[in-house]
């Protein structure tokens, strides 16, 4: 995942030149529990702000990255050890987990319908216990694709997963925005590379 620095005070690292310097996030265990991730996503950010002067930030996440953002939020929405989220971008998020991953409906079927999960994993109805915790102000881009190979998702995630992130913070964000793709571009492990979606998140976060 990328933290990108929007506002920053008194850095002793970065030189006041650099605008809006991003940090890349790799986990050394990526096979950590999401529990351990978001815990250390948490330090990092607290890390940022108390160490370097980061006082806003925005977040790009790709699969489960995306969902370690949005946990850490929900989580730690109300620390004040933080700094401000501004902006969230989302691509290929496992929201729901795998669920309609062999779905049998038509992707504008898929997309037509409501955004509330037809089933929650366990995973999903925890995050639902954390809504009241999400920042204020917040806007989030949410990318996600179609393979179009009949079974609406990205060879990972399904459509209606990666789409329940709107269900789940209804009425929490500042503004939402959709970015669907489709086509050998649009694969779980493509999307991330895919210069559209690229130029996207480029407009929406500057």
């Amino acid at each position: 995942m990328i933290i990108c620095c929007t506002s920053i005070v008194n850095s002793s690292y970065w030189k006041n030149s650099i605008k809006n310097p991003m940090v890349q996030v790799v986990f050394q265990d990526n096979h950590a529990s999401q529990k351990a991730q978001i815990y250390w996503l948490h330090q990092v950010l607290v890390q940022l702000k108390t160490k370097y002067g980061v006082k806003a930030y925005n977040a790009v996440g790709h699969s489960l990255g995306a969902n370690d953002i949005v946990n850490q939020a929900l989580k730690y929405g109300h620390d004040k050890h933080l700094p401000t989220l501004n902006k969230i971008v989302t691509i290929g998020g496992p929201f729901d987990g795998l669920t309609g991953f062999l779905s049998t409906q038509t992707e504008s079927t898929v997309r037509q319908l409501d955004v509330k999960p037809g089933r929650f994993t366990k995973h999903f109805s925890e995050m639902l216990k954390y809504r009241h915790n999400f920042p204020g102000n917040v806007k989030l881009l949410n990318v996600y694709g179609d393979t179009n190979t009949g079974y609406n998702n990205d060879g990972f995630v399904g459509v209606a997963s990666a789409r329940s992130i709107r269900y789940l913070l209804r009425g929490k964000l500042a503004q939402y925005q959709e970015a669907f793709y489709s086509g050998e571009q649009a694969a779980h492990c493509a999307l991330n590379q895919n210069p559209s979606v690229a130029h996207k998140m480029i407009a929406f976060l500057w």
